[in-house]
């Protein structure tokens, strides 16, 4: 965590144990494609190799629904994240929603404002089969888009 001398201390952190979030910048709406999102790097702190990873950035505290369009696929196929391994938000950002109203849209995040919302990852363990439920696992993130 990293506190600013005037504004909203920096982070990035998972609720629970398991996942590791550094480096995290949030782009606000001038930042062409990547505009209101997030980027950051998520090491895979289980004690098991995980696929069909997703995520999902939400400003505020609202769960998105498992069916949502929001998630982003970032792990597919026959590709795993093992122990100890990073999963990339660094190249591209994951946008970020608002869920107030009755449909997911892009949340403006404006230049120089705080920011505070959450990462959501969803995730099976590569010995799991298609029809076990997805694990979620969420991040807590605070700071100030660029």
């Amino acid at each position: 965590m990293f506190i600013r001398p005037f504004g909203a201390p920096e982070s990035c952190i998972f609720q629970s144990p398991g996942f590791s979030c550094s480096g995290h910048r949030i782009f606000g709406n001038e930042a062409g494609a990547d505009a209101n999102s997030i980027r950051a790097t998520i090491v895979n702190g289980q004690q098991k190799t995980i696929k069909e990873v997703d995520v999902a950035c939400i400003r505020g505290t609202k769960t998105p629904k498992a069916s949502s369009s929001i998630w982003k696929n970032l792990v597919t196929g026959s590709n795993y994240i093992s122990h100890g391994e990073s999963i990339g938000l660094i190249t591209t950002g994951v946008r970020c929603y608002d869920l107030t109203g009755s449909v997911p849209v892009t949340t403006t995040i404006n230049p120089g404002e705080d920011f505070s919302g959450r990462l959501y990852l969803r995730f099976r363990y590569r010995d799991e089969p298609a029809g076990v439920p997805k694990k979620v696992a969420v991040a807590n993130v605070i700071g100030q888009a660029q």
